[in-house]
């Protein structure tokens, strides 16, 4: 009789376990469809498109050297990470003053919204000419000394590439780099 009662007492805790596990599984995976959801919305309301229009903005104003559109676009607690260290805004705004124009190219975006406020976007960089003879192209963000890595050496004939990524952030209803961070890619031997 008592192992009965202890079957009977089990059956019964498990009938009124399963209905929470389920809940609680099907909680998880609303949750993650509303996620999904709400970065597709981002992708659906333009915030994708506008960041990556913003990197590129940024790229024209340092390529034109106009450096109070390109500080309008970074955080006042702005970090960036080259190979020549982490810089705060302004150090990053003094490095890039100055710098010779260069052509390059922007492509491969990807976008993460990590919130509504918040996403990374990375891509690919290619410098496409000289910014000057051995001028170092550490200054104008493309970290190679173009002068000499272009005409010869190693990268030869290659196109300085570089992998970006910028964290941006929405404060007070403006889209801000808060960091950016770039890593030169070796060409294949």
């Amino acid at each position: 009789m008592r192992k009965e009662r202890i079957s009977i007492l089990v059956l019964a805790l498990l009938a009124l376990a399963t209905p929470s596990f389920a809940q609680s599984a099907t909680g998880k995976s609303s949750h993650m469809e509303q996620m999904k959801a709400a970065a597709m919305d981002k992708s659906k309301d333009g915030t994708t498109e506008m960041l990556i229009a913003n990197e590129k903005q940024v790229w024209d104003a340092i390529n034109r050297n106009d450096m109070t559109t390109f500080g309008s676009f970074l955080a006042d607690d702005q970090v960036y990470i080259n190979d020549a260290g982490v810089h705060s805004r302004a150090e990053t705004l003094s490095m890039l003053s100055g710098v010779p124009a260069s052509a390059f190219a922007l492509d491969d975006f990807k976008v993460v919204m990590i919130d509504k406020d918040a996403a990374i976007v990375t891509y690919r960089v290619t410098s496409k000419g000289m910014t000057g003879q051995g001028a170092k192209a550490s200054e104008s963000n493309i970290n190679v000394d173009v002068g000499k890595s272009v005409q010869g050496g190693a990268m030869a004939g290659a196109q300085p590439t570089e992998r970006d990524s910028t964290v941006w952030v929405k404060r007070n209803g403006k889209w801000l780099a808060i960091f950016h961070q770039d890593t030169m890619q070796h060409a294949q031997q």
